[in-house]
């Protein structure tokens, strides 16, 4: 199950899925959820919770400006969210530890081979 919402945290900004919420705190609540997420699969001390969860508000707020701007172009969208997620990545290496940041994109691995095995399913439907 944690995995499962995990994939679910971690996939939403590759696929693009809309914001549930709106308002300003949207993002710093998501980031404060999937903080607490990540903290214990990654062995997360306090100092690199708040680095994290830093970084995932600042990775959600500009999502959600690219979901709104270049919500009609999907090519575009798609383009700027991989770019945000490269951009979080490459911060995220700052943060973790080697350890840490083998063991996100281990959990990114599967999260996307998650992601990929329910959008196939639900295209099959």
């Amino acid at each position: 199950m944690k995995r499962f919402v995990f994939a679910l945290a971690l996939g939403f900004s590759v696929a693009g899925i809309a914001q549930a919420q709106s308002g300003s705190d949207a993002p710093r609540q998501r980031a404060v959820e999937m903080t607490r997420q990540l903290a214990p699969q990654l062995g997360l001390d306090e100092g690199r919770q708040m680095q994290v969860r830093r970084l995932l508000v600042e990775r959600l707020q500009q999502e959600e400006e690219v979901n709104k701007m270049y919500a009609g172009d999907q090519t575009i969208h798609a383009a700027k969210l991989r770019e945000i997620l490269n951009g979080y990545e490459t911060q995220l290496q700052q943060v973790l530890t080697p350890a840490q940041l083998h063991r996100y994109q281990q959990l990114a691995a599967n999260s996307n081979a998650t992601q990929t095995s329910v959008q196939t399913a639900a295209a099959q439907r």
